[in-house]
């Protein structure tokens, strides 16, 4: 009985001590994430889901951040569930005009294929590589709208996502202003359910998966924060008020991956993207990994 009574009693003793360093970890973090804040005059938001143990980051999870372009996985997400459902080919061509690319500001693939126009395929894997503005425009356009987007986002759980204009208007990312928003836990979990849960088959998933890692535009982001033996896939995000965003699933060497999602923003309109903020927060995130594995 005695021996029972010591095993229970250093069990608790270990459990608090356990309680006591996480949670001294966690406000060490806090505070670091807190000084990037202030030396870039701006305002973090990160969450993060580690499945190999199921244990969450997060940092100003719950507020609203202007989106940018990480609303583009939303959208090839919701374009793919279509065609998991048979509702859409993605081997249908869309042709589109001159004027679609003038609107849209930055057309890196779109611009180069006027004449014959491109797959769905095509476009959704311009809009995540590249982040082809007008790819996403068109593929808005072929679900029927913004609100078919915000549909599917509620259809997988997701209240928060609101996207309401299409490229480049959504990157105005005026402080308060709810438009094309979302909070990085909304996002966390969606992405998630997306890339690792049934919301996509699994030929899908690994679409999608394959584009992410292909991305060409964060190398200086989450990337430049990840030890190189990792791998991973991303989608960025830039706007207006140095909006500067950046959502990944990362592959830690023999172990489940890891959904990270950062957004920065300021209230200086003119203020400049600050790829750094993003690989600064991703390395401090890491760290937490660390801890906790």
């Amino acid at each position: 009985m005695k021996i029972c009574k010591l095993f229970l009693y250093f069990c608790v003793v270990v459990t608090l001590s356990a309680c006591h360093t996480e949670n001294t970890n966690k406000k060490r973090l806090h505070q670091q994430l807190n000084s990037l804040e202030i030396k870039y005059h701006g305002r973090l938001g990160i969450a993060a889901i580690n499945t190999n143990n199921g244990k969450r980051f997060d940092f100003n999870d719950q507020q609203r951040f202007p989106m940018t372009s990480t609303f583009k996985f939303m959208l090839v997400a919701a374009v793919l569930k279509k065609t998991n459902d048979n509702k859409l080919s993605l081997n249908k061509n869309i042709t589109y005009s001159k004027k679609v690319i003038a609107d849209a500001f930055w057309t890196p693939v779109t611009d180069k294929h006027i004449k014959t126009g491109m797959t769905i395929k095509a476009l959704c894997k311009a809009a995540i590589q590249q982040s082809d503005n007008a790819a996403a425009n068109l593929l808005i356009n072929e679900l029927g709208g913004t609100k078919a987007v915000n549909q599917f986002a509620r259809s997988i759980g997701d209240k928060k996502f609101n996207l309401v204009r299409t490229e480049p208007n959504l990157n105005s990312a005026i402080p308060g202003d709810k438009r094309d928003t979302t909070t990085p836990l909304a996002m966390v979990d969606s992405m998630n359910k997306i890339l690792l849960g049934k919301v996509l088959s699994k030929e899908h998933k690994e679409l999608l998966t394959q584009w992410l890692i292909e991305n060409k535009t964060g190398d200086n982001r989450i990337r430049a924060g990840v030890p190189k033996n990792w791998r991973m896939g991303d989608k960025t995000g830039t706007g207006a008020y140095g909006a500067t965003n950046d959502i990944a699933i990362l592959w830690p060497p023999h172990k489940k991956p890891i959904i990270l999602v950062i957004y920065f923003t300021t209230t200086k309109q003119t203020a400049k993207s600050a790829e750094n903020v993003i690989a600064s927060a991703t390395k401090l995130a890491l760290e937490r990994y660390e801890q906790q594995t």
